[in-house]
């Protein structure tokens, strides 16, 4: 099993995280540290609960993928685009 790429955006003074591989999860943190610790709680609980439900776990994208959507959705969202 591969890794899931998270892109961690600022975002009005606090730091967003797309989890692109796994529609609706989304979280944040004050900062860089508190993102992070934020993203692998959200992961966990989304796998979890996916897995509880009886739900394919999704296979991770390549990182040139996982950019694209996270680009994708980042500007869906309303917040322009990313660099």
């Amino acid at each position: 099993m591969g890794a899931y790429y998270a892109g961690f955006v600022p975002d009005d003074g606090q730091v967003a995280v797309y989890i692109p591989d796994l529609p609706g999860c989304i979280t944040w943190g004050d900062d860089v540290q508190h993102a992070f610790e934020s993203a692998i709680e959200a992961v966990s609980l989304h796998l979890v609960g996916m897995f509880e439900a009886g739900e394919t776990i999704p296979k991770p994208s390549n990182s040139s993928e996982a950019w694209a959507k996270i680009r994708a959705k980042h500007e869906a969202d309303g917040f322009g685009p990313l660099p």
